[in-house]
């Protein structure tokens, strides 16, 4: 009888545990095809883009987008993956962390358009730079609403909506742009498209008001807790407390984007919008690439990172040590590919005048691997009290960058700020792996 219940009982748990595994597979496929939905909306919308304004004025657009985009990570400050923590380790507790958190995100989004504005009118760029980073400042308020959106649905794991607003903003952008092109037959401008962007911008932000006005109030479900106690009150959390959380978060959000895109901005006032312009070309095609990585661990499993990094340390080490393995295979995979093809499909997709991004796309795609290994180990850095470790190791990697931009790109222009991100990447991983060592697993 006993051996009967035994065998039961590990039926049982064959049977949980193949549920739940079945259940993350669903979970990370929706996440997966939203963002694919999205990413290549966008990855069209740039072709487009490209195409129709030549490497002059692609150069023009992406050194402002990245300034835009670098701006817009400031503005929200850490504030969703504050969110993601506290409620992860502190479930409704947390609900005392919301309105300091949205005094913070007000203050910051207030500096970030602030100092955007002051690039726009005294940085030495040509005169229609000015108008077009005044526009993308709408763009970076409509993003940070999407990010508190985001995280929002993140903590209650709605998988489904988090795919449809993936792609929602960017297939919005596109269907403008190929009516504007296609259909009505008009040119477009560098300012057509920042107008776009700003249009967008303020439909998100719309779009998104309510829904975060109604979180902010503790009406959403929280996964794993029962409703929200609304009777009896919360312990009260300061202003310095959040704050303390919320800028290690809001920095390396920030330095995340400055050693990946800062080649951009530094090209366009180095050596012009033409270098600028060619090696915007291939990181298009770096940032497409980058989807697997960003919907695996941002999107899906740091909200349980959290969780397991408290509770179930055991879990934690085996999702890092999967996560790692299966970066390491998919990144390979990409990188073959795109030395492989990319003599190929520049030209063709992007046109001949991008011929010269070939190259550009080599050195990156060797980057990729490393890049993909150093997001899995890097996430793992983010639970508990080791974010303030991630800042300073994504501090002096951003700082190698710079400084490694700087040298290379006079000499060797686009192509020495590809070798400036493959080296970056690859210090990046090695740092984290030897702080996620030391710091995270001491006990494995």
């Amino acid at each position: 009888m006993r051996k009967i219940d035994f065998n039961r009982k590990n039926t049982e748990l064959l049977r949980g545990k193949a549920k739940r595994t079945k259940s993350a597979l669903q979970s990370v496929s929706l996440l997966w095809l939203g963002s694919v939905l999205g990413s290549s909306s966008t990855f069209i919308l740039f072709i487009i883009i490209a195409r129709e304004l030549g490497t002059q004025s692609y150069g023009v657009f992406g050194a402002a987008f990245s300034i835009a985009t670098i701006a817009s990570l400031v503005a929200h400050f850490g504030v969703p993956q504050v969110w993601l923590k506290a409620f992860g380790s502190r479930g409704w507790a947390a609900m005392s962390w919301v309105k300091p958190s949205f005094i913070i995100l007000i203050f910051s989004t207030f500096i970030s358009c602030t100092l955007l504005f002051a690039w726009a009118y005294y940085a030495p760029h040509e005169e229609n730079v000015k108008s077009i980073l005044q526009l993308f400042t709408v763009f970076v308020v409509g993003q940070v609403a999407f990010e508190l959106m985001v995280a929002k649905l993140q903590l209650e794991e709605r998988y489904v909506r988090i795919a449809c607003l993936q792609f929602l903003p960017n297939t919005i952008r596109l269907t403008i742009v190929v009516i504007y092109v296609y259909v009505l037959g008009e040119p477009i401008t560098v300012e057509g498209v920042a107008l776009v962007y700003a249009l967008v911008g303020f439909l998100i932000f719309a779009f998104c008001y309510n829904p975060i006005k109604s979180f902010s109030l503790g009406n959403f479900f929280l996964v794993t807790h029962s409703k929200f106690p609304k009777q009896g009150g919360l312990q009260k959390t300061g202003l310095k407390q959040v704050f303390s959380e919320t800028w290690p978060f809001g920095c390396a959000s920030a330095l995340a984007y400055v050693y990946l895109q800062i080649d951009i901005v530094m090209l366009k006032y180095i050596c012009g919008d033409f270098e600028a312009g060619i090696y915007n070309v291939g990181f298009v095609i770096l940032t497409a690439t980058m989807l697997l990585p960003v919907v695996l661990f941002s999107k899906f499993l740091m909200p349980k990172y959290h969780r397991w990094a408290t509770h179930d340390r055991e879990k934690f080490y085996a999702a890092y040590k999967d996560g790692n393995l299966l970066m390491l295979l998919s990144g390979c995979i990409v990188m073959f590919m795109l030395l492989y093809l990319s003599d190929k499909i520049v030209p063709l997709i992007f046109g001949a005048e991008y011929t010269e991004s070939v190259d550009i796309v080599k050195v990156l795609a060797v980057s990729i691997p490393f890049y993909f290994i150093a997001y899995s180990v890097g996430a793992t850095l983010v639970t508990k009290n080791n974010m303030l470790t991630k800042v300073k190791v994504m501090a002096f990697v951003a700082i190698f960058n710079v400084v490694t931009n700087g040298l290379l790109i006079p000499f060797w222009g686009a192509i020495g700020a590809a070798i400036a991100t493959l080296l970056s990447n690859m210090l990046l991983m090695c740092i984290y792996f030897y702080f996620a060592k030391s710091k995270v697993f001491v006990e494995v």
